[in-house]
């Protein structure tokens, strides 16, 4: 399924939760430069994704997903109308603004959800997981009103490239869902300074914890039921922004048996 950036970029949506998704509506044109609304994350037994809703003169919801093997895209389009009597208020919440569509985007999920595509009893995780370069151009980003944030990998989507916003000298943790024996590796780069990254449950040695550059870490997952990832970016003051982003690629396996 990974064949282009577009799909990359996908994955990196469903893993991370993000509600930035214009990204991926290169495969459909669209009227208007508005953002889209009502971001919804689906999962069914054979497809995962997201849904949204995109306004204009032609309006449509989209639902853009993964075959839960990860082997094929799933796109659907579907047109929404309101009626011109009683138009979508400004700002309204996700609840009102359903309610004043034909057809209930719920309704649309409903289709999304009876898809039956591939054979989702044959999904699991990829034995192996080659380091690759981090690409800038795959990563999405993730915004949150605290540091912390989820990136949950599947079957699906084992591999996510997501850009965070770090302060300087001020840890980001990121958390990824976990089983035990599972092998989580993560990659990261930033523009200026020195990017440190390490799983809370494999400290570094304490030599390693303060000024080392460490872009790479890697953890075979226990008991827990997720790793840990913390990000750090030490810069120069007065020579580098005190805020960057870092571009994190995270993947997860399995051992070989």
């Amino acid at each position: 399924m990974m064949d282009s950036a577009a799909d990359y970029r996908l994955c990196g949506v469903v893993a991370g939760a993000s509600r930035i998704p214009p990204t991926l509506l290169a495969r459909w044109p669209v009227d208007t430069n508005a953002p889209v609304l009502a971001w919804r994350a689906l999962a069914t037994p054979y497809v995962q994704g997201v849904r949204f809703l995109m306004p204009g003169q032609a309006a449509y919801y989209y639902f853009e997903g993964v075959t839960r093997e990860g082997t094929r895209r799933v796109s659907l389009r579907w047109p929404v109308t309101a009626d011109p009597a009683n138009p979508v208020p400004v700002g309204a919440p996700d609840s009102l603004l359903e309610s004043l569509l034909s057809p209930h985007p719920r309704a649309v999920d409903s289709v999304v959800a009876a898809l039956t595509v591939g054979d989702s009893s044959m999904a699991q995780f990829p034995t192996q997981s080659a380091n690759r370069p981090v690409q800038r151009e795959h990563a999405v980003l993730l915004l949150r009103d605290l540091p912390l944030y989820e990136v949950a990998l599947s079957p699906a989507c084992p591999t996510a490239t997501v850009a965070v916003p770090v302060l300087a000298r001020t840890d980001v943790m990121v958390r990824i869902p976990t089983i035990p024996g599972d092998v989580v590796r993560a990659q990261a780069v930033v523009t200026d300074g020195t990017v440190r990254i390490g799983f809370d449950e494999a400290p570094p040695r304490e030599e390693l914890r303060e000024r080392a550059s460490m872009p790479e870490a890697v953890i075979e997952a226990g008991a827990m039921p997720r790793v840990t990832l913390r990000v750090r970016v030490q810069v120069v003051p007065r020579a580098q922004s005190s805020q960057q982003v870092v571009y994190l690629t995270v993947q997860k396996s399995r051992p070989a048996p």
